[in-house]
């Protein structure tokens, strides 16, 4: 009897112990992936990336000249210069609305006056593309071209 009790309590401290390793296991890998996030590193194919915006007004007509920057990491890439309106951030619920494929990462609108621009963003293997159309209230919206390649680090 004494032997049986004892198997049994020994099974119940392998079970015991195997799930405090399992445990430990789970802690040490989640403390670790918050701890790489926390460095500013970001995974390999999850470059972080932003737009920023910069808007002047013109000294004769007041019109507001914008610039579109992209943020990538560390770095501040110039994308548009000098488009009249302000930018706006356009949310990835309404990337459909931009006809902007799916795969897409960021995307941006101006219009000012009757006229503007849809910039978006997509990835490339080690490189963003930045595609550009044009609006304007008295003709089609053209087709997306690219304006500009950045390679990724």
């Amino acid at each position: 009897m004494t032997k049986k009790v004892n198997k049994k309590k020994s099974r119940k401290d392998i079970l015991q112990y195997c799930l405090t390793l399992f445990g430990l296991a789970i802690f040490t890998v989640s403390f670790c992936k918050a701890q790489s996030n926390k460095s500013g590193k970001t995974a390999p194919g999850k470059t972080n990336i932003k737009w920023a915006f910069e808007t002047r007004m013109d000294k004769d007509d007041e019109t507001p000249l914008s610039k579109a920057y992209l943020l990538i990491g560390n770095r501040k890439i110039l994308v548009r210069d000098e488009a009249m309106g302000r930018y706006d951030i356009v949310e990835r619920k309404d990337y459909v609305s931009l006809r902007a494929p799916s795969s897409t990462i960021a995307a941006c609108s101006i219009w000012w006056a009757g006229q503007g621009q849809d910039l978006y963003v997509i990835r490339r293997n080690k490189q963003l593309v930045v595609f550009i159309r044009f609006k304007d209230e008295g003709a089609p919206t053209t087709s997306y071209e690219t304006l500009k390649t950045i390679r990724l680090p």
